[in-house]
């Protein structure tokens, strides 16, 4: 997917790009009174350089292109040109006397090579009076000559940075610094939801996508512990349940110092492996991520991944719930949130034909109706509070 900034006349946005460790590359125009750093551009079968005239010789199209030093991102452009000015160089727009006029437009596109996708990007230049606009908003920038700063944030794989003149001003850039990462891609089923563990790569959450933590169960349902919400970054060896709308996302490989949720009860493999619990000396009950055998709505939480509740293979890069056995209880799933509750329970009511007067704990094991302990219990296919 490609995106568009547009630059236009008379103000100038600044939006903030937040703190990461990725992959970064920096076209850097502005070296000061040496040679300078072409990045392989060449325009008509020659390299390119820098103008001093105005209007320039040259004012470059789609066939130039200027690689990155780890030979990794790619700018292409139109209707600019390599200038020298003032002891400068920089990357200006064409126009009349190297300025813009109305109807002049042209544009830059940052590309990223497959596989990855473009985090966030920073522009720096200079302008007079200029405005660089996106989401719709803006800040002013007085006095005839202004420096620029772009800082967008996305996930894209091409970035294009496009620039129109309403008045005779200018454009120049100095530099272009590009953060991206490798993308890993996720399913979220029809269901909403889909697990996910590494051991060795912090991810970034796309749009439109959390990432949660447990850290306990409890009257059959798993309690929340952390959200990791859009642009948030999981760290290595977090294993984490992704609620979402159905669909194929991207998760963007950026570092983090960030550590793990220490109370996240969740564990993960890499490989297809069999599942074990945190502590060896104990016994546990495993949990998959799943639904009623009717994928009945509201019904998603974590069921025995085998019968019993005993060990299952574990799929790559997914995550499963242990539970000592005692605490388990025989429990054959743990639902996300009250709302599911109620059509689980009535499934296990219906199937063993129960009695009227009849208890059942959130998770659909019957007690004796009296002495129970303090919590939340089904009877006669309604929740009722013993305290």
């Amino acid at each position: 997917m490609k995106k568009t900034l547009r630059i236009l006349c008379t103000l100038l946005l600044l939006a903030s790009a937040g703190d990461m460790f990725a992959l970064q590359t920096t076209f850097m125009f502005n070296k000061k009174n040496g040679v300078v750093n072409t990045y392989g551009a060449q325009y008509k079968g020659e390299a390119v350089k820098a103008q001093t005239s105005a209007p320039p010789e040259y004012c470059y199209t789609t066939d130039v292109v200027w690689t990155s030093d780890d030979n990794n991102i790619t700018l292409t452009g139109y209707n600019y040109f390599y200038r020298y000015y003032k002891s400068n160089y920089k990357l200006s727009l064409c126009g009349p006397s190297g300025g813009l006029k109305d109807g002049t437009s042209g544009y830059v596109t940052v590309k990223a090579p497959d596989g990855y996708l473009i985090t966030d990007l920073t522009i720096g230049g200079t302008t007079s009076s200029m405005k660089i606009e996106q989401s719709g908003t803006g800040t002013t920038s007085g006095g005839t000559t202004a420096q620029v700063a772009l800082n967008w944030a996305g996930f894209s794989q091409d970035v294009t940075i496009e620039w129109s003149g309403t008045s005779n001003s200018y454009v120049s850039v100095d530099s272009i610094v590009v953060t991206y990462g490798k993308a890993y891609d996720i399913e979220i089923t029809s269901a909403g939801y889909a697990t996910l563990y590494y051991s060795d790569l912090d991810l970034m959450v796309p749009n439109d996508v959390k990432a949660i933590t447990y850290k306990d169960v409890n009257d059959g349902v798993v309690e929340e512990s952390k959200t990791y919400s859009s642009r948030k970054i999981i760290p290595a060896g977090e294993a984490v349940v992704l609620k979402g709308d159905e669909g194929k996302y991207q998760f963007v490989n950026i570092e983090t110092e960030s550590e793990p949720d220490e109370n996240n009860i969740l564990m993960g493999t890499d490989e297809d492996t069999e599942t074990v619990g945190p502590d060896e000396t104990k016994k546990y009950l495993f949990y998959k991520l799943s639904q009623d055998a009717n994928e009945t709505a509201g019904s998603v939480g974590f069921y025995w991944g085998a019968n019993g509740g005993g060990a299952f293979t574990n799929a790559a890069h997914r995550a499963y719930l242990p539970v000592e056995r005692e605490q388990a209880a025989g429990a054959k799933k743990f639902l996300f949130s009250d709302e599911g509750l109620t059509d689980g329970i009535q499934t296990v009511q219906t199937a063993t034909a129960v009695e009227n007067d009849a208890v059942y704990t959130l998770s659909g094991v019957r007690v004796s109706g009296s002495q129970l302990p303090a919590g939340i219990y089904i009877k006669n296919g309604k929740k009722f509070i013993n305290k």
